[in-house]
C-alpha cells in the first residue's frame, strides 16, 4: 500500500518537472515557468521604478510598452538565475563553483524598491551598458549558449559586490 503512493508521488513530480504537454515551455529549464506568467510580471513595477530613479538610461531602450520592460525584467531575473545555477550550483565545474557560492533564490523575489532583485537587476543592467552589450545579452549567454556564460563570471562577482554593499 505504501509502495503504490510513492510510485504516484513519484510520477507526479516528473509530470511537474516537464511542465504542460509533457515538455518543458520556453527556453529555461525550470519546470515552472513563473517568469512567464502575467502575475509575476506584474511586480516588477517597484523594481523597474527604482531602477529608473538610479539611472534613467538603462531601459530607455524598451520604452515601447510598459508591459515589455516588465517582461524584460523578468525574462533577464530568470536568465541570470539560471545562470547562477550553471556556473555556480551543483551543475556547475569544479573551478568554477570555487569562485563564488551561489546566491540565494530568496534574492530573486525580493520585488522591494532597492531589494535584492532592484541590486541584482540594477548591477546586471549597468553591466551590459558599460560591455556595450544589446538587451538580449542575458537570454543568450546564460541560455542559449551555456558556453558564452563563463565569460560572464566577472557579471556574478559584481552582482555579488553590489548585494555585500547594500547590506
Amino acid at each position: 500500500r505504501g509502495g503504490g503512493s510513492q510510485e504516484r508521488r513519484k510520477s507526479q513530480m516528473a509530470q511537474q518537472q516537464q511542465g504542460a504537454g509533457g515538455r518543458q515551455a520556453g527556453p529555461f529549464r525550470k519546470a515552472f515557468k513563473q517568469y512567464e506568467q502575467p502575475w509575476h510580471i506584474s511586480k516588477f513595477q517597484p523594481v523597474k521604478q527604482h531602477i529608473e530613479a538610479l539611472d534613467n538610461e538603462l531601459l530607455s531602450g524598451l520604452k515601447s510598452k510598459q508591459s515589455d520592460v516588465h517582461r524584460y525584467l523578468s525574462t533577464v531575473s530568470a536568465a541570470l538565475e539560471e545562470g547562477m545555477d550553471d556556473l555556480f550550483g551543483l551543475r556547475a565545474q569544479e573551478q568554477d563553483r570555487a569562485k563564488m557560492t551561489k546566491l540565494p533564490a530568496k534574492l530573486f523575489n525580493d520585488f522591494e524598491p532597492g531589494g535584492g532583485l532592484s541590486v541584482i537587476l540594477m548591477s546586471a543592467l549597468q553591466y551590459r551598458k558599460k560591455g556595450g552589450h544589446d538587451y538580449g545579452m542575458f537570454e543568450s549567454a546564460f541560455v542559449r549558449d551555456k558556453t558564452a556564460a563563463r565569460a560572464h563570471i566577472p557579471l556574478f562577482l559584481e552582482i555579488e559586490k553590489a548585494l555585500l554593499n547594500a547590506g
